[in-house]
């Protein structure tokens, strides 16, 4: 019987061992991978007027349909300007700290037009 006893006190003190252990915490997106060095640089944001479906799918909250809206709304002056192509305030409040708007080249100019002020003519 007292044998019966102490496995029954070691098996409880044995549960209750268990639960005190800290667990991790769960990664939330945006989060560097925990074997990351602590200097290492932050991840390049995506720019919404260049990158792909596929990149864009990576971003959280964003899925293919998401992803087409964004690139079918370009070009975009600001990250605000998603609002247009059909994105909730929400998500585009979650996605400004990992977008970027680069440069647009203008979709009226002639992609080799003569630099200079030279007309060919002489």
């Amino acid at each position: 019987m007292r044998r019966l006893v102490s496995w029954l006190a070691l098996g409880a003190l044995a549960s209750l061992a268990s639960l005190s252990v800290a667990r991790p915490a769960l990664a939330r997106p945006g989060d560097p991978p925990k074997d990351a060095p602590k200097d290492a640089p932050k991840p390049a944001k995506v720019d919404l007027n260049a990158a792909t479906v596929e990149q864009l799918m990576e971003l959280p909250g964003v899925g293919e349909v998401t992803a087409k809206k964004i690139v079918a709304g370009r070009p975009y002056k600001a990250v605000s300007d998603l609002s247009a192509a059909g994105l909730p305030d929400a998500l585009i409040e979650k996605l400004t700290p990992l977008v970027t708007i680069g440069t647009v080249a203008r979709k009226d100019a002639p992609k080799d037009a003569p630099k200079g002020g030279d007309s060919g003519m002489k």
